[in-house]
């Protein structure tokens, strides 16, 4: 059963199926009932006790009563996700070995997406197509049966995250195979954001453990080499070139030339204050579901130029809360995180630290309140039985010689 979920989780999970419906919600009747059986109640008591005071204030602004409710179902449909994947990590003893079929399987089906490069229409199910950032011509990025590049990244970086930090632990077999594995599609998604998120983190975690990572004379010498040569062949990239498309949106980020990631960051949360102010409830936000409403005509307002479809929503998981549930839940949001990030002692592990890391930055880049992607994260961040072997007290010391 676990891998059946997690093979549509990754997958397939919204292929051939209207917009916003995924397989694993409509497996949430399954699902509830197998967490209910394993004993959480409680996540479930806390959703509704949330809710229906949020509803009957929300009620007083005029919504639309069927967005909300079908916004109230998809979330707890998320939250009953969450709960289940709570549950897998915490029954389950080694939830890493899915991981290993995961990237085996993603392997295997890099092929098969360059393949289908050459025949249209079949590639529009592997690759996307939207233009990167102005000035940038529209080129294949890989999305592997999701609907976007990015969301494919985002899917994929625990995985990635995990793999990586074992290559520099030393304590896995074949290290370049899996480097190859990990990097390939990384880099054929072009996804920026992920990108340059898992760098970060990666980074972070390498100055934490630096100690426990570079304890060897040869891994030094690795080091130092693996960062010339990066910084020379970056280099010679940019002299032989300077207008490919990686270095075009990286100075169009730097200049805030990029929509995106204005769109993703900034603006979302520009967006989400004008949403709350539509209603006049900048406490409290405009409810489930009303952003597709209301945004849509501020969006029109706010960007002269762009045309969006019929609904829209706000590219950011925090933008959305505030303008969902207002101010205070965007700062009560926070201290929620940062309360179960000691509570559930994230620091003492290397690998949920750096999930921690990962989704609270990109939460405020990208991503969605009820995205059951950035669910995982949490979950997995905050689930002190889970991956164990990235402990740092059990860590061996620093070799001396």
């Amino acid at each position: 059963m676990f891998m059946v979920v997690a093979l549509l989780y990754f997958f397939v999970n919204g292929l051939f199926l209207p917009q916003g419906l995924l397989y694993t919600t409509l497996l949430t009747p399954i699902l509830l009932l197998w967490t209910i059986r394993g004993g959480y109640r409680m996540p479930y008591a806390v959703f509704f006790a949330i809710s229906i005071p949020y509803m009957l204030y929300h009620y007083t602004l005029n919504i639309d009563v069927g967005f909300y409710f079908r916004s109230l179902v998809m979330a707890f449909c998320s939250v009953v996700f969450a709960v289940a994947v709570h549950n897998f990590l915490r029954t389950v003893k080694h939830p890493e070995r899915i991981f290993k079929s995961i990237l085996l399987i993603n392997a295997f089906l890099i092929p098969v997406a360059l393949w289908s490069l050459l025949m249209p229409p079949i590639n529009q199910l592997f690759w996307y197509y939207q233009p990167i950032s102005p000035g940038i011509t529209a080129f294949p990025r890989l999305q592997m049966m999701t609907y976007e590049a990015s969301y494919y990244s985002f899917l994929f970086a625990p995985i990635w995250i995990y793999y990586t930090l074992r290559i520099l632990s030393g304590d896995i077999k074949n290290k370049l195979l899996i480097a190859v594995l990990i990097f390939v599609p990384m880099t054929l998604s072009l996804s920026f954001g992920v990108i340059a998120l898992f760098m970060a983190v990666i980074a972070v975690i390498f100055f934490i453990s630096f100690n426990t990572i570079i304890n060897t004379r040869k891994k030094l010498f690795w080091l130092f080499a693996g960062a010339f040569t990066s910084i020379v062949l970056l280099l010679v990239i940019y002299k032989l070139f300077p207008h490919n498309p990686i270095y075009t949106r990286i100075d169009n980020i730097l200049n805030a030339k990029d929509t995106s990631s204005r769109g993703r960051t900034k603006e979302a949360l520009q967006i989400a204050y004008k949403v709350t102010q539509a209603k006049n409830s900048f406490w409290l936000g405009v409810g489930l579901g009303q952003i597709k409403i209301i945004a849509r005509e501020i969006i029109l307002k706010y960007y002269s130029y762009y045309q969006p479809g019929k609904w829209v929503r706000i590219p950011n998981s925090m933008a959305e809360t505030f303008a969902m549930y207002g101010v205070i839940a965007f700062y009560l949001r926070i201290a929620v995180e940062f309360f179960l990030f000691f509570k559930t002692k994230v620091y003492t592990n290397q690998f949920r630290l750096a999930i921690f890391l990962f989704v609270f930055i990109y939460s405020f880049t990208g991503s969605f309140m009820f995205n059951i992607v950035e669910w995982v994260f949490w979950v997995i961040a905050f689930s002190p039985f889970a991956f164990k072997q990235f402990t740092y007290a059990k860590y061996k010391q620093p070799v001396t010689k």
